[in-house]
């Protein structure tokens, strides 16, 4: 009598929601039943109450207008396609809970998960997004808009990590000959980046959007040098300050995993404007066709450590693994800006 009464409420609910984008669950349900609020294509927020045990299969399957939902800690089980096919973009619930595998079938985007020992939280951000312009053709002449690869978000959802999808231009690390020791805060690129480059590339609302963050330039940050006993004992140098720069070689093997042979995930496919500038590429090695919709020859690219010595820095293989041994005057390099922004700044 009780599952049949449960149902019939379920029903009713899912009634009463089709009538309004916003519904309140009632205090004394226990039981959000089986396709509850299965292809509601109207609803948008769901508050369900403390107390809710189970969220059913297929309930929310469907809602294409839910983009976030709050689980309380008394859901014991969430069913299997029970989010399948709607807009999420974030949702938070117990960690305890029983999550079918299959619960988030369908939702669009690159899923980024913060969990403790209370609540899980999933966020979905788009993988890809399109923000300033750069040339990309041979001839120079173009504002393509540059594509960027989303690497993280802040748990509240509001600051994403982007890198750029391909090698955007081609640069030395440093060109200052008369600058010994050279690090990442005294390097020429770096200059280039948060000068040339980011004049360049965005307009004055969109570099707004555009944080300035601390970059982490300690040992932790580099690679572990008695593994291979580098003999001049290079440092990362000072952190910095910056709008752009680029990725770590921690950070380059955190995000794309990156220290074993021929990684596919990290290889990038330089833009001809790049290969005109003296981008290098080998064709024995291709890009990955499901990122780049091609096999293009790859690329290398630099990263902000330093390699074996205070004169050499850490780079992308064309293969895709971490080396560390790369004369900082070398101009076949591609550049790979990355970047923090304010994803609710974005013009």
């Amino acid at each position: 009598m009780k599952k049949i009464f449960l149902t019939v409420l379920c029903l009713m609910l899912a009634c009463s929601a089709a009538m309004a984008d916003t519904l309140t669950l009632p205090e004394s349900l226990t039981v959000i039943g089986e396709k509850a609020f299965y292809g509601d294509t109207t609803l948008t927020e769901v508050v369900i109450p403390e107390g809710v045990t189970s969220v059913g299969s297929e309930a929310f399957s469907g809602c294409e207008k839910m983009t976030s939902i709050m689980i309380p800690n008394s859901v014991k089980s969430i069913g299997s396609k029970a989010f399948a096919g709607s807009s999420l973009k974030e949702i938070t619930y117990p960690t305890t809970a029983e999550v079918a595998t299959d619960a988030f079938d369908g939702v669009a985007g690159k899923r980024f998960v913060f969990s403790n020992d209370e609540t899980t939280k999933i966020i979905w951000r788009d993988e890809t997004l399109t923000f300033g312009t750069y040339p990309q053709t041979t001839e120079g002449t173009d504002n393509t808009p540059i594509e960027w690869l989303v690497l993280d978000v802040t748990e509240d959802g509001k600051q994403a990590l982007l890198i750029s999808k391909y090698g955007l231009d081609a640069k030395q690390y440093n060109n200052n000959t008369s600058i010994a020791d050279v690090t990442w805060e005294t390097c020429s690129l770096r200059t280039w980046l948060n000068k040339d480059f980011l004049n360049a590339a965005f307009t004055s609302p969109e570099q707004a959007s555009i944080l300035e963050k601390t970059v982490d330039n300690s040992q932790n940050q580099c690679y572990d040098w008695t593994t291979v006993g580098a003999p001049s004992n290079p440092t990362g140098g000072n952190d910095t300050q910056d709008k752009i720069f680029l990725l770590s070689y921690k950070q380059a093997n955190d995000y794309f995993g990156a220290l074993g042979d021929s990684n596919t995930k990290i290889r990038v496919r330089p833009t001809a404007y790049a290969i005109k500038q003296g981008a290098s590429t080998n064709s024995s090695y291709t890009v990955d066709s499901s990122v780049y919709g091609s096999t293009d020859a790859s690329g290398t690219w630099w990263l902000r450590s330093p390699g074996l010595s205070q004169f050499s820095a850490a780079y992308v293989y064309f293969e895709g693994s971490l080396s560390l041994n790369l004369d900082m005057n070398y101009s076949g390099e591609c550049v790979r800006p990355a970047m923090w922004v304010n994803l609710n700044a974005i013009p």
